[in-house]
C-alpha cells in the first residue's frame, strides 16, 4: 500500500482488518468518534487530494466554535396517545430527504401533529424551530443555543493512541499520522457539541419519548442522539435506510460484531430485502433486527415506457474531473451513434460542474434535467442509466433500467458487489450498449409497507 494510492475497496478492508484486531479493546466513545471519522478516513485514505483545507487548520489548535446540531436528521414518536412525530433535519439534507420522511409521516397520519425541528448551523439563525409541517415556522427557545466562546479542542490520549495504531497499521504516505489526528479531532470535536446541544433540547423541552427514529447512525450528530439516549434509558432507537447500502459503504461495510452494540440503533427499516446480498464476507446488522418498509415514492405498479436509445446521466457532487473527462467522451461516442442522452447533476452540485455539464447538453440530441424533477420519473423513460456509485443505481436496477458504471473513474469500485450481483456493468466511453449482457433485477425499492406500524 505504501507506494500506490489505495482504491476505496483497498482502503474499506485495510480499515476492516484494524477494526478486527483493535476495535474490541475500545470504550464505547472511542467506538464512536471511530465510526464517525471512518468515511472520512477511508476517502482520505483512497483519494490523492489527502485531506480538506479544515483538517489541517484543527492540528494548528483551531478554536472549534460550538456548532448546533448538523448533518442528519432524526424522528421520535411520543409515547402519548397522540401520533406526535418530530422529524430533525439540518441545513444540508436535501428537500428530496425532507420529502420522503414527510411523505412517510402523512401516509401514517393526517394530524397536525407531526413536526420539523431545524437547528441550523452558523452563520444562519442561531435558535431551533418547531414547525409543524402544515403552519408557519415558530421559534420555540433562543437561549437553547448559543455560538458565543469558542471552545479550544483536545484530543484525548485514547483517541490518540488509537490514531497511532491506525497509522502504523495501514503503512502508507498517502495518509500521515497527524492528518489521522485531525479527522478523529474533528469528529471529536462535533460530537461534543452536537452533544452539549441535544441535552439542553431535550431537557428543555421535556421530550421523554421512548421510540426514535434516526437516519445515517454513522455520523457525528446520530452518534451524540444515541449516546444521550442510551445514557437516558431510551431503549427503542430504529434507523431509517437513507441511501445505498453495500459491503463498500463506510458506514454499512464492517463487521458490527467487532463493535459495542450502543454504537448502533435496535432495528434497521429498510427499502428491500436484497440490499443484504450485497454483504459476502462482512457481518453488517449483528445487532440489529431488519424491518421491511419499503420505500414511500416506490409502487409495483409503475409503468416504465422506455425510449429505445435514451441515457440518463446523474452526476455526484463527491466525484472528480475523471468523470467529468470520462462522460463528455461517452456522450461524444454515444451521439454518433443516434442516441438521446438526458443529464441531471445533483441537487448540491457545485456551480463550476454544473456549468460544464450545461455546456454538454446545448446539443440537439441531449437534454438537461432541471433538479426538481424526480428522478425516478426520468428512469422510466430510458433504457441506460450512468452514474457511479448513487442510490439512484438501485433505482434503476428495480425498474429494469440498465445501469452503466464509468470503468477506470475514482470510486467507481464501491459499485463492484452491484456489477458482481449482475445489476450494472463497467463501460469505456466507446462501449457498444447493444452487446452488453442482460442485468438481474433485483428487489432493492419494494412498496412502502409502513414506517410506525
Amino acid at each position: 500500500m505504501k507506494n500506490h494510492t489505495p482504491t476505496y475497496t483497498q482502503a474499506t478492508l485495510a480499515v476492516r482488518n484494524f477494526e478486527s484486531t483493535v476495535m474490541g479493546h475500545q470504550d464505547v466513545l472511542e467506538q464512536r468518534i471511530w465510526i464517525a471519522s471512518r468515511q472520512a478516513l477511508i476517502g482520505a485514505l483512497s483519494t490523492s487530494s489527502l485531506i480538506q483545507p479544515w483538517h489541517e487548520k484543527m492540528m494548528n489548535n483551531l478554536h472549534f466554535a460550538k456548532w448546533s446540531v448538523v448533518g442528519q436528521c432524526f424522528a421520535f414518536q411520543s409515547s402519548k396517545n397522540i401520533s406526535n412525530i418530530i422529524l430533525h433535519s439540518v441545513a444540508n439534507i436535501t428537500n428530496h430527504k425532507k420529502k420522503i420522511l414527510r411523505d412517510m409521516s402523512f401516509q401514517e397520519s393526517q394530524s397536525d401533529d407531526f413536526f420539523h425541528l431545524w437547528i441550523p448551523s452558523p452563520p444562519q439563525t442561531p435558535y431551533p424551530v418547531l414547525a409543524p409541517w402544515h403552519h408557519q415556522s415558530r421559534v420555540i427557545n433562543r437561549s437553547l443555543l448559543t455560538y458565543t466562546n469558542s471552545i479550544k479542542s483536545r484530543l484525548p490520549n485514547k483517541l490518540e493512541k488509537l490514531a497511532i495504531l491506525f497509522s502504523q497499521h495501514i503503512d502508507t504516505d498517502f495518509l500521515s499520522l497527524e492528518k489521522i489526528k485531525a479527522i478523529l479531532l474533528h469528529q471529536h470535536a462535533s460530537f461534543r457539541s452536537y452533544l452539549q446541544t441535544l441535552t439542553s433540547v431535550f431537557k428543555k423541552q421535556n421530550i421523554e419519548e421512548k421510540n426514535f427514529w434516526i437516519s445515517c447512525y454513522y455520523n457525528a450528530s446520530s452518534q451524540a442522539l444515541l449516546q444521550y439516549l442510551y445514557e437516558n434509558h431510551h431503549t427503542q432507537i430504529h434507523e431509517i435506510q437513507h441511501g445505498m447500502i453495500s459491503e463498500n459503504h463506510a458506514g454499512y461495510g464492517l463487521n458490527e460484531e467487532n463493535f459495542h452494540k450502543e454504537i448502533f440503533p435496535q432495528s434497521f427499516y429498510h427499502w428491500g430485502k436484497d440490499w443484504f446480498s450485497l454483504f459476502p464476507t462482512v457481518t453488517p446488522f449483528a445487532h440489529r433486527k431488519k424491518i421491511l418498509m419499503g420505500h414511500p415514492h416506490y409502487q409495483s405498479s409503475i409503468q416504465c415506457q422506455p425510449e429505445p436509445k435514451s441515457i440518463l446521466i446523474c452526476s455526484q457532487r463527491s466525484l472528480g474531473s475523471d468523470f467529468d473527462v470520462f462522460v463528455e467522451k461517452f456522450i461524444q461516442d454515444k451521439l454518433k451513434k443516434n442516441y438521446r442522452i438526458f443529464i441531471k447533476v445533483h441537487p448540491s452540485e457545485e456551480k463550476s460542474r454544473t456549468q460544464f455539464f450545461k455546456k454538454l447538453a446545448q446539443h440537439s440530441q441531449v437534454t438537461w434535467i432541471k433538479p426538481s424533477i424526480s428522478t425516478l420519473e426520468v428512469l422510466t423513460k430510458v433504457k441506460y442509466h450512468m452514474s457511479v456509485y448513487s442510490t439512484v443505481l438501485y433505482e434503476a436496477n428495480s425498474l429494469g433500467v440498465i445501469n452503466l458504471i464509468p470503468n477506470g473513474v475514482k470510486r467507481a469500485d464501491i459499485s463492484e458487489p452491484l456489477v458482481k450481483a449482475m445489476g450494472a456493468a463497467m463501460v469505456d466511453p466507446n462501449t457498444d450498449l447493444e452487446t452488453l449482457v442482460p442485468q438481474k433485477k433485483a428487489a432493492f425499492f419494494e412498496p412502502y409497507q409502513g414506517l410506525f406500524s
